[in-house]
């Protein structure tokens, strides 16, 4: 019985943070004016980026 309200505690609690997550997402998109494939070709060329500096000298 007490492993049940544990479990159903979690999964409330980690359904709230991803709500919490998902709308602060749509926020930082909508206030960027980009859209999620715009962010997500940054986000790879910004890695691209940061491993050859970190990686392209050794």
């Amino acid at each position: 019985m007490e492993r049940e309200r544990f479990d159903r505690k979690c999964r409330s609690s980690k359904k709230l943070e991803l709500k919490k997550s998902r709308r602060k997402l749509r926020e930082l998109l909508t206030a960027s004016g980009k859209t999620l494939n715009e962010l997500l070709v940054g986000l790879k060329e910004e890695r691209e980026i940061l491993y050859r500096e970190c990686y392209s000298n050794r």
